[in-house]
């Protein structure tokens, strides 16, 4: 490893013992190995700080908060502490497979416009999820749910420091979503792609679990600021009619006309503006339209943390 390694990979962990040494052990049997591994040890009180220093790897870089911070504080510390060129996230209960690193450090050394990329995930329940992603793409789903699975992105260190992007201790539970649109708002270009390179592990001690109602409330009100400043005249004081929409609560009849008609009307504004590809959001809007859907559509916003 070179004293600037090409990528610094990022792990936070809090009591995180059950899986943290498959996970660890994911990173460090990687086929690429340019890379430092910053492991932030959040104030555990199991015996995480034991299992990180039973590894006697270089690439391995413990750090420790004195008291529990909260993976914010955790990832934005692991961000200012980083070398790399890229910078790769990854959580300690799940699993990267080893081509994970070289797979993402090709494309990006491909296609030099990526400042962001993700991959597709495995889940053991649910198989194989996700397909690629443009950045077009990405831009328009931004505005109904979180398209990226946190643990498998990596991104250009040189585009956050100069967009000055970090995650934001006010979007709790769903400080990932919030950092993509705030990428995107800064001009830079988001991806994901084919690629399956991560083993996700959608268990109940996961935030999207734990905190979940919390988490579906913020991205709810970062959703709707997002498509605001698309469509700013159009979603003004409908706020209302885009809750409804995106968590598929609909209670009588009129609900469903309403929700339609605002639906038609978005799509409508949309070919007038040519803010977005108009089969792209009409795709994204009637799917949230279909009640069969929504509660799958709801269930995507949460692969968050």
């Amino acid at each position: 490893m070179t004293d600037r390694p090409y990528i610094s990979v990022i792990l936070p962990v809090y009591n995180g013992e059950d899986y943290l040494e498959r996970s660890i052990r994911s990173i460090l049997e990687q086929d690429f190995q340019d890379f430092e591994f910053l492991i932030i040890n959040d104030g555990s009180l199991d015996k995480t700080k034991e299992m990180i220093k039973s590894f006697d790897n270089s690439r391995i870089k413990y750090i420790e908060n004195s008291k529990n911070q909260g993976i914010v504080r955790s990832l934005n510390r692991g961000l200012y502490l980083s070398k790399g060129k890229y910078i790769a996230r990854m959580d300690s209960d799940d699993y990267s497979y080893s081509s994970r690193l070289s797979t993402q450090f090709a494309l990006f050394e491909d296609q030099p416009e990526i400042d962001i990329l993700s991959s597709c995930i495995f889940i053991k329940e649910l198989g194989e999820m996700g397909n690629r992603l443009t950045d077009a793409q990405i831009s328009a789903l931004l505005m109904f749910c979180n398209p990226l699975f946190h643990p498998t992105v990596m991104m250009k260190a040189e585009s956050l420091k100069k967009c000055k992007l970090y995650y934001d201790e006010k979007a709790k539970h769903c400080e990932d979503y919030k950092l993509w649109i705030d990428a995107k708002i800064s001009g830079l270009k988001i991806s994901r792609c084919s690629n399956v390179l991560l083993e996700y592990n959608f268990g109940p001690g996961r935030i999207s679990y734990t905190k979940s109602s919390q988490q579906r409330n913020n991205t709810l009100i970062i959703a709707y600021k997002y498509a605001c400043l698309h469509f700013p005249e159009f979603l003004h004081n409908k706020k209302h009619l885009f809750y409804k929409l995106l968590t598929g609560h609909r209670e009588t009849d009129m609900d469903i006309a309403d929700l339609e008609a605002f639906g038609m009307q978005w799509i409508l504004e949309n070919r007038v503006l040519n803010i977005f590809d108009p089969l792209l959001l009409s795709g994204c809007i009637n799917s949230f339209l279909n009640f069969s859907t929504v509660k799958e559509n709801s269930t995507a916003m949460r692969f968050q943390n």
